[in-house]
């Protein structure tokens, strides 16, 4: 039995724990083989992803130059609701 012919997708996920006064990273690497209805899922899921930071990052950098004004990751995210 051999791998799907579909398209592989890499998925790294990392963790940073605190152990005593040191922080541990850890990282995990998942290969999974989606179907074209998952991965036609997966990139609208991303591309509305990429919007949204591509947004975000605007809205920062406008704020930035016009008022010399920062906009942390609150503000942002209040952005979403208004």
């Amino acid at each position: 039995m051999g791998w799907p012919s579909r398209r592989p997708v890499s998925v790294v996920w990392v963790t940073v724990r605190a152990v005593s006064t040191k922080s541990v990273k850890r990282a995990f690497k998942y290969r999974f083989y989606p179907t074209d209805a998952q991965a036609a899922e997966l990139s609208r899921t991303f591309g509305c992803v990429r919007k949204v930071h591509n947004l975000a990052l605007a809205a920062r950098t406008e704020a930035w130059t016009q008022r010399q004004e920062r906009v942390n990751y609150n503000a942002a995210s209040a952005m979403l609701t208004a």
